[in-house]
């Protein structure tokens, strides 16, 4: 039977990666803002509390949780 060779997998490659926009996501905070929905969606409101306390949004982001 013949050997196998096996070839290096993952890692990140960035290419054609656009850093200040990604920049520009990071400092908005879109990724938590967008769990949150999820969190609030799947969870409950007390989750979706302690989420957004825990990660520091602010409102507008957590307006909606109705506090």
């Amino acid at each position: 039977m013949p050997e196998v060779t096996r070839l290096k997998h993952g890692g990140s490659k960035k290419h054609g990666r656009n850093k200040e926009k990604c920049k520009r996501y990071r400092a908005a905070n879109t990724r938590e803002r967008n769990k949150l929905r999820r969190v609030l969606r799947s969870n409950g409101l007390v989750a979706a509390r302690a989420y957004a306390e825990k990660h520091g949004l602010k409102p507008p982001a957590s307006a909606y949780l109705g506090g």
